[in-house]
């Protein structure tokens, strides 16, 4: 095939292209045409739908405007006539609609079901309507007699006011149903009263009492007369209310309105979408005329121009910077390249300029090399899509990632195969180097991170990250390995006593040392080559491929990890010595073994207990029954209190997403007289069952999962809401150390104490019993709220704890003894000396002091001989919630 063929062929076929081309245009613009006539009609159409929508719409408003006028002047005839002239409109409607395809018989029936419903509504309004005029009339006929204005002036008020809700009908309504009900009485009275003077004056027959009878009989006719007004009054202002109620049911019935206004935007969508698509089929219209001519145009004048055009491409297709090779291979064993581009080479040390025979040689030599990588065949037709190969000394190969270098003599090339026919093969060589080396190095850098990744950095040993990606992935086989859990028991005690960089070199010696308890002589080879995996602090794990593998290697463990110069008890947990250093010898350690099961649990859909967590587990039952080492099994009492644990926080979950979280109200009283000096507020939670749950239950849980922060701040909002809604009692709310120094917590008292209209009604009641960190957070913050009024007191005063001294140079009101000193009062003398001197030392101090667990008239009787002013207990008051108390 040579160069004047190839272009008449290109141009020969270019040119039969075109005519179809023109051919195709022609037939576009008739289509064209004939789709926007047709469109035109349907525009047409969808703007004589909108027109009948629209008057519709104006009629239904024309309809509300007549039934918004006050009551009595609204007219059910021109009602009536507007609600049939809308039906007749509907129903043109919906057979116009009906008749161009555009409404289903689901749209059609809910329209008729609407209109129905609507028309039933206005016939019950026109009933109510009719009534209601016919009492107006017995109304007007007593409203001059009657001497009650207000009732008078208010009722007619009500009836010809447009905007008045019916609430406040309702309202009146029973006001005056309790003027009636107060006549009734009041006559009864009267007659009762009648009744006895009658009987008197029978006997006495003194004109006095005939007097008072007269007078009494007339009052009686005036109170019958004003409920008679009252009663005929009450029956037109319920006709009013029923009225209303019917007015608004029809002003909220809207699906007639919005079944128009949904129709009335469908059709107006649909105008607007067919007027675009004109718009668009005009426009295509006229870019095919202008193609069409510029087609034509091309075809009989540029003839001569697009074959010199098609030798211009041809000739930068030969100078392409892509290697580009025609290779004749017609006869298979003398090969010939036909062409070759100036940018092809074969040879990486030839020299960069090259005669055309040479690279037509070095273009056979390079096809024949590809025979093995390439798919040479007369069979092998179309494209090769970029075999990749590496060239060096003008040797090929086929690409290997593993075998990526960065010598300069090896190149990398992406190699393109197709057959042009008449035993042409086209080849396209494109230099790929640059990015196989940058690739090679990604990989190498990723490589060297997931290797920093997988080792520990302290002790050398594998990381949590490769245990997690080695034996923990979905994907991963080893489904069914054993894993060994072991940490050092109350490791946390040691990193209090020691620096940071001290427990690093005790867990640095206790790797090593672990390593040479699996490395002893004569150990069995599997346990050896065994990987440690370090996963945070004191905590370590070894994987084996079944129990027995896994409880040799415990007891291997054991048997290291013990103090010679102490007796073990054969079955229990051994104590054991690590020297750290020359100066440093930790002793009396205890390790916590656990194995787990060989499989992962499925507890429900959500909850997946892995065979780490298994064997976290099955350690942690090693701290209770000093076994050497636990295998997890299902039902371990560990599990189930940490089950116990997830089921308590879902209680808590769910009380906080479900405003579940209320408070009860113990009231703290005066010993002597018992009336109630101010409440103290307690937290409580219902469950999904709605049951009670105490505080006991769920409050240390609630700190252990970070929960506990929520809860009270839902307790701080209702005692500063119980503030606001009782304004004759005072409240108490606990707060601890933690509650203060939290930002968030501390944030959400102050914004509400800030707000709080009584700041005065509330005592703060700090706990004696809790360490105190941050001394001085906490006398800011009692200083800030008792300079805005409120009280302070110190709870569970004589526990124990060491914060007392400095408790005391805060100013307080109230000293709460301890629960248990006064529980004890009773059977324990010790309790009553301390409870002397903790009271005397209180009344020194000028505070009052407050006995708490109050539980019977034998503790009470106590409390008040040691002078103490308050009380509280369930002999006194049981905790109540705030609408059983404030009744």
């Amino acid at each position: 095939m040579n160069r004047e063929y190839k272009n008449i062929e290109i141009k020969t076929f270019v040119q039969k292209i075109l005519q179809i081309f023109i051919a195709a245009m022609m037939v576009g613009i008739f289509v064209c045409t004939g789709i926007f006539f047709t469109k035109l009609h349907q525009i047409d159409i969808n703007y004589d739908i909108n027109n009948h929508i629209h008057e519709i719409m104006l009629d239904n408003q024309e309809l509300m405007l007549n039934i918004e006028r006050p009551s009595i002047y609204a007219n059910f005839e021109n009602s009536g006539k507007k609600l049939s002239e809308i039906d007749v409109k509907t129903n043109e409607l919906i057979q116009i609609l009906k008749n161009n395809n555009q409404l289903s018989m689901a749209e059609e029936e809910k329209i008729k079901s609407s209109i129905e419903k609507l028309k039933q509504y206005i016939k019950d309004f026109n009933s109510l309507l009719g009534t209601s005029g016919s009492d107006f009339k017995s109304f007007n006929v007593l409203y001059s007699q009657s001497k009650l204005v207000d009732v008078k002036q208010n009722v007619l008020e009500y009836i010809f006011a447009t905007k008045i809700s019916v609430s406040s009908i309702k309202g009146y309504i029973e006001f005056l149903d309790s003027l009636i009900e107060n006549n009734t009485k009041q006559i009864i009275d009267y007659k009762t009263q009648l009744i006895e003077l009658k009987q008197n004056y029978a006997k006495t027959k003194l004109d006095k009492d005939k007097e008072y009878i007269e007078l009494l009989e007339d009052k009686i006719s005036t109170i019958d007369d004003e409920k008679t007004y009252l009663i005929l009054s009450r029956k037109l202002l319920d006709g009013v209310k029923k009225l209303h109620e019917e007015k608004n049911e029809i002003k909220n019935f809207t699906d007639f309105e919005n079944i128009l206004t949904q129709l009335k935007l469908q059709v107006l969508s649909k105008i607007e979408h067919l007027e675009k698509t004109n718009d668009q089929l005009v426009l295509v219209g006229a870019i095919f005329a202008v193609l069409l001519i510029f087609t034509t145009f091309i075809i009989f004048k540029y003839s001569l121009d697009l074959t010199n055009a098609l030798n211009i491409l041809y000739k930068a297709f030969l100078n392409s910077p892509i290697q580009q090779v025609l290779i004749n291979t017609k006869n298979k064993k003398n090969l010939y390249a036909e062409y070759v581009n100036d940018t092809f080479t074969f040879n990486v040390h030839a020299p960069t300029e090259q005669s055309e025979s040479i690279r037509k040689a070095q273009a056979v030599n390079f096809y024949d090399s590809l025979d093995g990588i390439i798919d040479l065949s007369d069979s092998a037709k179309g494209f090769d899509y970029g075999t990749l190969i590496q060239e060096s000394h003008s040797k090929i190969q086929a690409y290997n990632e593993n075998d990526i270098t960065s010598r300069k003599e090896t190149r990398f090339f992406s190699v393109f195969r197709k057959n042009l026919g008449d035993n042409i093969e086209l080849i396209n060589k494109v230099d790929v180097t640059k990015k196989i080396l940058q690739i090679k190095d990604y990989k190498t850098k990723l490589d060297n991170m997931q290797k920093k990744l997988d080792t520990d950095s302290l002790t050398g040993l594998l990381s949590l990250q490769a245990l997690q990606d080695r034996e923990l992935k979905d994907d991963k086989a080893n489904k069914n390995n054993i894993f060994l859990y072991l940490k050092i028991d109350n490791f946390n005690d040691l990193r209090l006593n020691y620096s940071t960089i001290m427990i690093d070199e005790i867990i640095k010696v206790f790797a090593n040392s672990l390593k040479n308890a699996l490395n002893v002589k004569n150990n069995d080879e599997v346990l050896k080559s065994t990987s440690i995996y370090h996963l945070q602090l004191d905590e370590f794990c070894i994987v084996y491929k079944n129990h027995e593998e896994a409880m040799a290697a415990a007891d291997l463990i054991q048997n290291h990890f013990k103090t010679q110069t102490m007796n073990s008890t054969r079955g229990k947990k051994n104590k054991f010595e690590l020297k750290i250093n020359s100066g440093m010898e930790l002793k009396d350690l205890e390790l916590n073994i656990g194995i787990s099961s060989e499989r992962d649990i499925r507890k429900s859909n959500q909850e997946i207990i892995n065979r780490l967590a298994q064997a976290i587990l099955a350690s942690y039952e090693t701290i209770k029954t000093k076994e050497p080492y636990c295998v997890y099994k299902e039902g371990l009492s560990i599990e189930k209190q940490h089950a116990e644990q997830q089921r308590v926080v879902g209680q808590i979950r769910y009380a906080l997403e479900n405003d579940k979280i209320f408070v009860v109200c113990q009231g703290v009283h005066n010993s002597i007289t018992k009336e109630v000096s101010y409440y103290e507020v307690l937290v409580r939670l219902r469950d999904e069952h709605n049951n009670i749950v105490s505080p006991g239950l769920f409050l240390d849980v609630a700190r252990k999962v970070g929960l506990y922060k929520d809860i009270q701040e839902v307790v701080i909002n209702k005692v500063f809401d119980l503030i606001e809604q009782y304004p004759n009692a005072n409240f108490s709310i606990n707060l601890a150390n933690s509650d203060i120094i939290n930002k968030e917590t501390r944030d959400v008292f102050e914004g509400r104490l800030e707000k709080c209209s009584r700041p005065e009604a509330l005592c703060v009641e700090i706990l004696e019993s809790e360490s105190i960190d941050k001394y001085d957070d906490l006398s800011n913050f009692l200083k800030s709220i008792s300079f805005r009024g409120c009280k302070i007191a110190i709870d569970d005063f004589g526990s124990g704890y060491s914060n007392f001294y400095r408790l005391l140079k805060i100013k307080f009101d109230y000293l709460k003894i301890d629960g248990s000193i006064i529980e004890s009062l009773v059977i324990d003398n010790n309790a009553r000396t301390v409870l002397e001197t903790l009271v005397g030392f209180a009344h020194k101090q000028g505070y009052e002091v407050v006995a708490e667990f109050v539980k019977n008239q034998e503790i009470l009787k106590i409390v008040q001989d040691y002078g103490i002013e308050k009380a509280q207990g369930y002999e006194l008051s049981k905790p109540e919630e705030p609408h059983n108390i404030f009744i």
